[in-house]
């Protein structure tokens, strides 16, 4: 009875005295006696044996396959038959029955993912006990529970995926607080049942070999080769670049089109002028409801663009969440038709959906005018879409050949090697994409112009990367800011700054009223909008000055991801909010620093290309940017080649992010020991470079001074 029954009061008072504590016994009795029972149900074996989930929200495969007691050998491959896969978001729930002990749970999932347990007793209210870690090696791993004890009814698990994917074979619990020795298998590796993986790791240690092989290589060409075996050497240097640039034939897996980013970068811009950067999702959400599949549109998430919020896919299906595209009928039918085309492309782990919780097209203006350029309205038809994959090729190749032209046969080959040999930025990221590389080759471009004392030309590529991409604005305005220092000694602007600053502006405004005319003048407020939003959005696959300084351990998304919202990330974006706020002191110093050394620099008389080349620290200080746009590090190509230890530096560092890719299981973990890495290469080269500035400085001031006979003395 409960407590708020008025009627208890009035029956009591006609109960005789005898009646009334004979009553109360038993009362006493039904409650202790059922809440212990209640609390002390204790069933023996599995619990979830043979049950099948009362909720889910996500996951592709057979859901009874997670509690029908089959594992799979460790280490077997994520995305296995047995396996269901899961993406961010996803829950499966289970129903024990009744008010269970629990004081173990045994899970097998995918090895560099979390797997968030909670309990519930009523269904609605579920308290997290337990979270299932990441661990290594790769593959399909067991995972055990320590110290639980906890009574429940519903049994929730939530994947927490590490890179956007995960799966899980089996979820067991048990009342015993030891579970039984679950090993009816031999523990087995990974690449036995997935040959691509076992050559793509292969492949990196074979990348960190020829990088350390590469040092004796430059030194030789530089002391000893002549010039018809220096040009040998850069030919085949490049050749055996362009093998790794593909890992080696691996690709992704097999696959030579990214499926997800050159989906972005092919609709993205083609139908810049409907969707802008804001509708892009849920128009593709509506397009494949009319296309037929609007089921699995709902089984999966689609992320709000305007706020980077998190949905479940039926929302797309409401007033807030439908298409707001600005389409022709003719149009839509386009955009309909061309995603039935591309579809193909994504493999069955990696379906569209997964892709409509990423965080969109994020091109600048001038990237959608030149990729609508390409594009043209050609249908999205894999020879197409595959044709359009090799304008990157080309861009790497031509980035190549612009430093060998710039600095010699080894700068191309350095060149070749820092693009096709770092992990950070390989294939697996950005490979098989459209219009990646087009910065890359602009920043090679103002590099190679500037070695040759091309300034003008040099700003003007400089300022045409800046268009593609934003932060090679660091590496132009390094070169303008020696121009400044050069004007403030001399008191004048010379002619070559003259021509610097007005190629500078004129490129800038041909680029703006060029994209605004293409794409929209108000493409540029909403693409700030993008950028602000995305910036404020920590990623774990970040390299910079901040990865190392707002380090805090276990403060990484693995450990702070919380199953229970809906962007199970939000803890862990608001916590390295708080770190970078609190560590700003670090950044404010080490930005100081990298100005101060580019100023030095050019009150030294450095040439345009080391102060080109000196914006990589002051890139590296100012923001921590996606790792696959750590080939930044191209442009310290001309401070390298100074001084054959220099060469050797870059090269063991790019050999020590392949060994940390393969020692580092967990993407964040990897970035961030890489990122140490990156720092300690750029202080050498800082302390190296001021050495060789006053070395420089020491030997001008020592040369005799020469007079021509015909120059009067002075007066």
């Amino acid at each position: 009875m409960s407590r708020r029954d008025t009627s208890w009061p009035l029956a009591a008072r006609h109960l005789s005295a005898a009646a009334w504590a004979l009553a109360l016994v038993w009362a006493l009795a039904l409650v202790c006696g059922g809440g212990r029972a209640a609390a002390q149900a204790c069933p023996a074996g599995n619990l979830l044996e043979g049950r099948t989930h009362v909720a889910a929200r996500g996951g592709e495969g057979a859901l009874a396959q997670l509690t029908d007691r089959a594992m799979v050998p460790d280490g077997t491959a994520w995305n296995t038959a047995r396996a269901v896969r899961f993406q961010a978001g996803s829950a499966v729930v289970w129903d024990l029955g009744q008010p269970t002990r629990v004081r173990s749970v045994v899970l097998q999932g995918d090895n560099n993912d979390a797997f968030a347990v909670s309990g519930s007793l009523d269904g609605q209210t579920y308290t997290p006990f337990w979270t299932a870690p990441p661990v290594e090696p790769l593959g399909l791993r067991l995972r055990a529970s320590a110290n639980v004890d906890v009574t429940i009814r519903f049994l929730r698990v939530d994947p927490v995926p590490g890179d956007g994917v995960t799966s899980l074979t089996e979820v067991q619990a048990f009342c015993a607080a030891e579970p039984p020795a679950i090993r009816p298998w031999t523990i087995r590796s990974p690449y036995t049942t997935d040959p691509a993986a076992m050559r793509y790791r292969t492949g990196m240690a074979a990348k960190a070999a020829l990088l350390l092989a590469a040092i004796a290589l430059l030194v030789w060409i530089r002391r000893r080769a002549s010039p018809r075996a220096a040009l040998a050497a850069f030919v085949v240097a490049t050749g055996v670049s362009a093998a790794a640039w593909t890992e080696w034939g691996v690709f992704h897996g097999g696959i030579r089109v990214h499926p997800s980013d050159t989906f972005h970068y092919f609709f993205g811009p083609k139908y810049f002028r409907e969707t802008g950067y804001f509708d892009f999702y849920t128009c593709i959400a509506q397009a494949e409801r009319e296309n037929g599949r609007g089921a699995t549109i709902d089984a999966g998430f689609v992320r709000d663009l305007h706020d980077n919020s998190l949905h479940p896919g039926a929302w797309t299906a409401t007033a807030e969440g439908r298409c707001h595209g600005r389409f022709s009928e003719r149009r839509w039918a386009a955009f309909r038709r061309d995603i039935e085309l591309y579809l193909p492309h994504f493999p069955p782990a990696l379906p569209l959906i997964r892709m409509l919780a990423d965080h969109g097209y994020n091109g600048t203006p001038i990237t959608s005018t030149f990729h609508r350029l390409v594009i043209g309205d050609g249908a999205a038809t894999p020879g197409r879409i595959l044709g359009l994959t090799y304008l990157d090729v080309a861009s790497n190749l031509l980035a190549v050949l612009l430093m060998a032209w710039g600095f010699g046969v080894r700068g191309g080959i350095l060149a070749a090697l820092v693009i096709a040999f770092g992990e950070p930025w390989g294939y697996q990221w950005v490979g098989g994409t459209i219009g990646r590389a087009t910065w890359v080759v602009t920043l090679a471009a103002g590099l190679a112009l500037a070695a040759r004392g091309r300034r003008a030309g040099a700003a003007a590529a400089l300022s045409v990367s800046t268009l593609f991409r934003l932060f090679p604005a660091v590496f132009l305005g390094a070169l303008g800011l020696g121009a400044v220092v050069r004007t403030v000694r001399a008191r004048a602007v010379g002619h070559d700054d003259r021509r610097l600053f007005a190629a500078t502006a004129g490129t800038l405004a041909v680029g703006v009223v060029v994209a605004g005319l293409s794409v929209g003048f108000d493409a540029y407020p909403a693409w700030v909008k993008v950028i602000v939003r995305h910036s404020a959005t920590p990623a774990a696959n970040h390299l910079g000055f901040a990865r190392v300084a707002d380090f805090q351990p276990d403060s990484d998304s693995s450990v702070l991801a919380d199953a229970q919202l809906t962007d199970p990330l939000e803890t862990f974006s608001t916590r390295s909010a708080e770190l970078h706020r609190e560590r700003r002191p670090l950044h404010l110093v080490a930005i100081a620093a990298a100005l101060g050394l580019i100023v030095y620099a050019a009150a030294r008389g450095a040439r345009d290309e080391e102060l080109v080349a000196l914006g990589g620290p002051l890139l590296f200080s100012l923001m921590a940017i996606t790792n696959y746009d750590g080939v930044w590090t191209l442009s310290l190509v001309p401070l390298a080649l100074a001084r054959d230890r220099r060469v050797a530096a870059l090269l063991v560092t790019l050999a020590g992010m392949q060994m940390l890719a393969l020692w580092l299981g967990n993407i964040e973990h990897r970035c961030v020991a890489q990122s140490a890495l990156l720092l300690g290469l750029l202080l050498y080269f800082a302390v190296d470079f001021v050495r060789e500035l006053e070395a420089r400085a020491a030997a001008q001031a020592s040369a005799p001074q020469t007079t021509d006979d015909l120059t009067p003395p002075a007066s």
